[in-house]
């Protein structure tokens, strides 16, 4: 972010962006009602948000293997992202979604939920895309273990 062409140090956290006023942009606008160091939250755009739900998805999943957390922000991110028009995004959080169940089981309308997400998002991204590779792997092997084929 800049205010006056003054580039403004920003924290992302969670769904807002934090921006801290620095003594160089005193004059700029719309910050000069902010004195020195002080910190105002600055709503994020949609696309930003998506973003970041999937970022805490993807830590919660990889650093910290809670796998029920991280689907919980999956979620937030494919219908945040889905909301603003992020394919990418919502790609992403929908193989995220699929991860890990290990002694978990899902349900049919979750399997259904899943297999939805896979295919709208598939509809969305280039289709010679990694992401679309992805996609398409991910639906082909949810296929063939409920039809026990293997």
């Amino acid at each position: 972010m800049t205010g006056g062409g003054v580039a403004i140090p920003t924290t992302r956290v969670d769904s807002v962006l934090i921006v801290r006023r620095s003594a160089s942009d005193a004059g700029a606008e719309p910050w000069n009602a902010i004195r020195e160091g002080e910190s105002v939250s600055v709503a994020a755009s949609p696309i930003d948000r998506a973003e970041s739900f999937l970022a805490t998805g993807i830590r919660l999943l990889v650093d910290e293997g809670d796998l029920r957390g991280s689907r919980h922000w999956f979620d937030r991110a494919y219908l945040t992202a889905e909301r603003a028009g992020d394919p990418h995004v919502m790609a992403e959080a929908a193989l995220g979604l699929g991860g890990l169940w290990v002694h978990e089981h899902r349900t049919a309308a979750a399997s259904v939920m899943l297999a939805a997400r896979w295919r709208q998002a598939l509809s969305l991204v280039e289709q010679q895309s990694s992401l679309a590779l992805r996609l398409r792997a991910r639906l082909a092997g949810e296929a063939d273990y409920r039809g026990a084929t293997n």
